[in-house]
Formats: C-alpha cells, sequence, structure tokens
C-alpha cells in the first residue's frame, strides 16, 4: 500500500478525499455557530454600510465638513432600526396577543377582544 503522507491529492482513494472534505464541512458549520456572536455584527455592519455610502457621498458633495459626513448616516441608519425594531416589536405583541390559543391566560388585551 502507498503512504498516504507523500500522496498528492490527485492520488489519494475516493473515500479519503470525501472524508477531508466531510471534515472541513463540519469544522465549517461549527467555527459558524461558535462565532455566530462575532460574524453577525460584522456583516449587518457592513450591510449597513452599504446602504449608507449613497448618503455618505451626497453630503460629501455638499461641501460638508466629513466628521459631520461620517456621523450623520450612522445615526441616522440607528435611529430608522429602532423605529422599525419597535414597530416590528409592538406589531409581534399584538399578533401573539389576538392568535393566542388563550385568550384568558393573556396579560395584555387589546379592545374587543376578551
Amino acid at each position: 500500500m502507498k503512504n498516504l503522507n507523500t500522496l498528492p491529492m490527485t492520488d489519494m482513494p475516493l473515500t479519503v478525499k470525501r472524508s477531508i472534505e466531510l471534515l472541513g464541512l463540519v469544522l465549517l458549520v461549527a467555527i459558524l455557530v461558535v462565532g455566530n456572536n462575532i460574524i453577525m455584527p460584522v456583516i449587518m455592519a457592513f450591510f449597513i454600510s452599504i446602504v449608507v455610502l449613497p448618503v455618505y457621498r451626497f453630503l460629501i458633495r455638499k461641501k460638508l465638513p466629513r466628521s459631520n459626513c461620517n456621523y450623520t448616516p450612522n445615526f441616522t441608519a440607528r435611529y430608522i432600526d429602532r423605529i422599525a425594531g419597535l414597530v416590528f416589536l409592538s406589531a409581534g405583541r399584538n399578533f401573539s396577543v389576538r392568535f393566542s390559543p388563550n385568550k384568558k391566560q393573556c396579560k395584555y388585551t387589546p379592545k374587543g377582544i376578551k
């Protein structure tokens, strides 16, 4: 039998190749699950920066100081995000109360539902 340490990837048996690929996929998923608290904020910051870039460029063209061009779109995006979160949070709470299976156990009931 050949020594597997000296074989190039093309000469390895198919089962060894597939096991290495599966191990890599399992490790990738494990890293994504464990690093979710780090990766998700970075991804969100990336998308928010893409959304805010046209506002930043517009303010630069209007010859505003760079510091104003940096913080104005960021604060605007932050407050829009908070307002949207509050709207969705309140809508979800209202939805869950209206369609709960046992309305008598709900602490909050809107008018008309008893």
